[in-house]
Parts: structure tokens; sequence; C-alpha cells
């Protein structure tokens, strides 16, 4: 009889291959998405990024010339410390690798570029071994998720902490699963590391939303096995290594969440310190942002309009993504793709902030909400579900689920499908009609009485909306023709799926290209010849400055705030809000103690600097030690 193991190994190959292909195609389009970056000297426009330059220079030159972990940063506020205060990524190893290979400014960019790919990758190793998927529905699946503006627009504003937990959240998901599938120690160790890693983000806020994911999850993983089992026995190893797993990650990272806990538990930081509902609502999703996750023009970082201050990041997931995971409620509902499209409501929910009851009843309720602001970081969750659903629906497609169904079922698909391209065709041409669009975003909200937002709004709304809210109907309707196409066996499964993949890059990387901007650095980096004599004078006789608005600029003319830390200089301000709350009361709401007598106001009210003052400065320059004004 012949050996199988010849034909065994072949096959074995071949998938080791196509898996190889497709993984270097997601790092081939993440090229493409930062070539303006990654083929060039310039740096990534990231606003966060550039105020923390002054960290990462110190961080930089502690390790390499002092050859030991800085505990404090003298540069803001008088100083302040490092990881009570949550300075960044400095305890996390993959970005430590970048700074010492990289200038800052240089891996500041690459940190972005490396966990775009983690992400992706990530996301194809849970489908294709999580959940057993061809290569090609993991490959779909990973351009949905890695390519999403929920999570790519934190370039923009220098998210980095945020874009780090989100990239490892497939491989979080993927190990809680196959501990569901094979309970072992070895699953339980691999959700520590992920806990670990998260947390070493130092972004808190964003792994306790991962957390409540994660415990969502075994809520219903749980509530599976029970209602199977018809008993609790065979929930309890699972629940314990989970927990277990979770708690040995927290325990794992104890050495940056411990004194970041204590430091706002305590109320040393600004952030301990109760400030009522409005403050933890603040930074949340407006109604025109909502609308804004079917076409992300209607409410434009660009030309934004809603409530909020001003914004920098997008909650958009792609139209393929909330196109099939409509379809696949539609079509085949089952108990884990209802679980995550809810999760993705209920992130909507609560991203809203208070103008959802679930907000509300989470401040009242869930401990730690009130010490955080920004309810939309809960938007992670919407574009994981969104991503996932729509995955599992590509994979029932190529497990021939819809190929063996009876003609009456069939029809009513078809008949569905038809429904839904007229639905969509009918939206779009109302949307087009701006007196529509200008009563339905008045009935949104009421920022458009402000005579500025409302010029934005009716300026963009026919050149810029429009166009791409046709732009949407082109992508849904020729998705579902396809999928019509497909019911009627007229193109295979791998051809549907391959038109999906197109479509999402396609339309994803289009709203991503917006937030991947460059510039040079050189202006953030170079030190003028009197900063470079105060730097020489600091050490024989210690000294801090304090510098007026408009002191540092970038290339642009912008101003560059936490600025003196990059030229060896000590400074009384800056800006960091997390900061002690002792000093905050001590320089007063944005250092307004320290302009006592150095500024008047004019008959319209504008204050103005009284130069024939500056020399004399303040009791409260006098306090801080700051023997310099700084001013341009």
């Amino acid at each position: 009889m012949e050996s199988t193991k010849p034909a065994t190994a072949k096959k074995e190959l071949s998938t080791v291959w196509k898996n190889t292909i497709f993984i270097a195609l997601l790092a081939v389009l993440v090229t493409v998405l930062f070539a303006p970056f990654i083929f060039s000297d310039k740096m990534l426009v990231s606003s966060d990024q550039i105020g923390g330059f002054d960290a990462h220079v110190m961080f930089k030159k502690s390790i390499e010339q002092a050859h030991e972990f800085p505990m404090w940063v003298p540069s803001r506020f008088c100083g302040m410390p490092t990881i009570d205060a949550t300075f960044g990524d400095v305890m996390y190893l993959p970005s430590q690798i970048l700074h010492e290979i990289f200038s800052v400014p240089k891996a500041n960019g690459y940190k972005f570029v490396t966990h775009a790919f983690l992400a992706g990758l990530f996301f194809f190793l849970m489908l294709y071994r999580g959940f057993k998927a061809p290569p090609l529905v993991a490959f779909t699946g990973a351009v949905m998720f890695m390519f999403n503006p929920e999570f790519m627009s934190h370039t923009y504003p220098g998210h980095e902490g945020k874009f780090f937990v989100i990239a490892w959240m497939p491989f979080l998901v993927w190990r809680v699963k196959a501990l569901f599938d094979k309970p072992n120690v070895m699953n339980a160790s691999l959700i520590s590391l992920a806990i670990a890693m998260m947390i070493f983000t130092s972004h808190i806020q964003l792994t306790y939303f991962v957390l409540w994911g994660v415990t969502l999850y075994w809520l219903f993983a749980m509530f599976l096995v029970w209602k199977k089992e018809k008993g609790v026995k065979a929930m309890i190893m699972p629940t314990i290594l989970l927990w277990g797993g979770v708690g040995l990650g927290m325990a794992a990272s104890l050495a940056e969440f411990y004194p970041a806990y204590a430091f706002v538990n305590d109320e040393h930081s600004v952030r301990g310190v109760a400030r009522g509902f409005d403050y933890a609502a603040s930074w949340s999703m407006h109604w025109p942002e909502v609308i804004s996750l079917w076409v992300p023009e209607f409410c434009d970082f660009r030309y934004y309009w809603s409530e909020n201050v001003f914004k920098l990041n997008a909650e958009y997931a792609g139209a393929i993504p909330l196109l099939l995971t409509i379809a696949a409620l539609m079509f085949r509902p089952r108990p884990w793709r209802i679980f995550w499209a809810a999760v993705a409501a209920l992130a909507i929910a609560y991203g809203l902030g208070a103008h959802s009851f679930i907000f509300s009843i989470a401040y009242a309720l869930v401990p730690g909400v009130k010490k955080f602001r920004a309810p939309g970081m809960s938007m992670l969750w919407y574009s994981f579900g969104l991503a996932i659903v729509s995955s599992l629906f590509l994979l029932d497609i190529m497990r021939g689920k819809f190929t063996d169904i009876s003609e009456k079922a069939l029809a009513k698909m078809k008949k569905v499908t038809l429904i839904m391209i007229g639905f969509a065709t009918v939206l779009t041409v109302l949307f087009s009609i701006k007196d529509f669009g200008s009563a339905i975003a008045h009935a949104c909200t009421q920022a458009l009485s402000d005579r500025n937002k409302f010029a934005a709004f009716d300026q963009y709304y026919e050149s810029n909306f429009v166009p791409f809210l046709w732009l949407w109907w082109l992508i849904a309707a020729s998705t579902l023709g396809a999928w019509l196409m497909f019911l009627n066996k007229k193109i295979s499964a791998v051809v549907f799926v391959s038109i999906v993949c197109v479509w999402a890059a396609i339309d994803e990387m289009r709203v991503d290209s917006l937030f991947v901007q460059t510039t040079s650095s050189t202006a953030y980096f170079y030190t003028e010849q009197a900063v470079s004599d105060l730097a020489a004078k600091l050490p024989q006789d210690p000294f801090r400055v304090f510098s007026l608005p408009g002191t540092f600029t970038g290339p642009n003319g912008e101003e560059v705030t936490n600025a003196e830390g990059i030229h060896g200089i000590e400074g009384v301000g800056g800006y960091q809000d997390n900061e002690l709350s002792c000093y905050r009361k001590f320089r007063g709401e944005q250092g307004r103690n320290f302009f006592t007598n150095l500024l008047a106001s004019n008959a319209d009210g504008q204050p103005y600097l009284l130069g024939q003052n500056l020399p004399l400065g303040n009791q409260f320059l006098d306090v801080a030690n700051a023997r310099y004004i700084l001013v341009r």
C-alpha cells in the first residue's frame, strides 16, 4: 500500500506557503499606507506624541547615558513622577526596542507601523487557528480589522497607547476562545501575556474597556455551557483559568499598574478627584458621529461640526463590515454572531455618554467609570464586533452553508437582498437632498445653532458628503449584487470573498490615508542658541523657566507644549492630564497664577502682555524657582 506521508507533507507545505503569502500581503498593504513616512526622513503627524517628545528624549538619555530607569520627569510642572502619572509607553518593551533602533520621531512612527501589522497578523491567526477559517477568509477579516479607521485614525492624534491595546485585542480574544475550547494552563498563560502587554502600554482605561468585553464573553460562554450541560460543573475550570490568567497578567504588570492606580485612587492626580457626571461624560460621541458610522464624511474631523470642541479621530469601521454584519443577522443569525453584534451595539450606546441611558447606568453602578472620561473609547468593541461577525459570515459562505438550502429559503434570501439594495438606494437619494440632510442634522444635535458650525456643515455637505455617500451606495449595491450572483451560482464563494476583500481595503484605506500624514521633525528638535545657553547654565545653578504661549513652535507655526525637556531645560508649565492635583492648585487652571501681574485687559476684555512687568515675575514663579521667562 502506498504511503500517504509525502502527500500529507506536500499539503502542509502548501498551506504554510499560502499563509506566508497572505501574511506578507498584509505587510505590503501596511507599507503602502505608511509609505509617505517609511520612505522619507519625515515623521508622522501625531499631536499627543509631539507633546511627549520631551519624555522620550529624557528616557532615551537616561537609559543610554546614565544606564538607569528614570522615576521622575523634571521638565514639566516643576517635575512629575513617571510611572505613577503613566508617562506613555516607557515600560512597554516593543516601544523601547524601537526607540533604541530609531531616533525619537522615527521610532514614534514605526510604533504605529509595527502595531498596524500586528493587529492584522493577530486577527489572521485568530480566524485561521481559532476559528479554522480558510486563509482567504482570515486575510479578509484581518484587512477589515487592521485598516478600520476606528483603529487606524489614532495615528493622527498620536494615541499610541490606544493603538497598542487595540492591536493586542484579537490575540486576547483568540486565546480566550481557545481556553473555552480547551481549558489548560498554556491558554491561561497566553491570556496573562496579552493582559500584561496591554497594561504596560500605560493605557489603563482602554485595557479596562477590554476587560469589560472579556467579562461579557465569559458570561455568554458560560450561559451556552449551562444551556448545553444543564449544570455548572463544566463552567468551573474555564472560569478559574480565565480569571486566574487575567489576575496573573495584572500581577505581572503591577510595576506599571499599581503606581498609576494608587496615584489616582489616593487623589494625588487630578483624575483621582471626583469631578461629576459631566466630566465623566465629556468627549463622548454624539448623534452626528453615529450617522458617520455609516458615511464618515457626514461629520468629518476636517470640518467637525458636532458637540465636542474638536475631533481628531473617527469611529467609522468600514462600509463592508457594517453591511456584512447586517447580512449575517438577517441571513444566518447564530448565537455568537448575535453576541458580537450586541457587543458592537452596546459600545455605541455607552460611547454616546450622556445621550444614552446605558452610560448613566454604568456611571451609577460600575466601579471605575467615575474616574474616567471619554466614553467614546468603548468603540474599540464596535469595530472588533463588526469585523468578527463579518468574518464568521464569510466563513459560513466558504463552508457551503448557503449552497445546500431549500428553494423557498433561497428565494426569500434573494428577495431580502433586493429589498436591501432598494433601501440603500432610497436612503442615498434622500440624503443627497441637502434639505433632508439638514433636517436630520438639526434633529440630531443643537450644535448647528452655532453659526460657525452650521457654516462648516453647509459648505461641505454637497461637496464632500454627497459624493462619498454615492461611493457608499456603489460599494453596498455592488457587494449585494455579487451576493445575488453567488446565490444564483454565477460566481464562486472564493470570488465573492475576494470582491468583499478588495472593497473593504479600498474603502477603509482611503479613509485611513487622511489620518496618516507626515511633517518635518527638524523644527521640533532644533535648539536655538539662547536656549542652548540656558541649558549650559542649568547644572551649575539649577533653575526653571516659564515659557509663554507660542515660545516653541512646530514647522507650521503651531504651538508645541512640553518642549523644554527636548532642549535640556526645566519648566514650570506644560500639559499632562494626569498631573499632580496639588500642583494644579498651586499654578491654577491653565497656569493662570503664573500670569498674575503679567496680564492686563483692553476695552473689549481681551488680555495682553504687560512687557514692562516681565522682569518682575510674580510670587508663584518665585516659589517655582522660575528664573527666566521665555517668549518668542
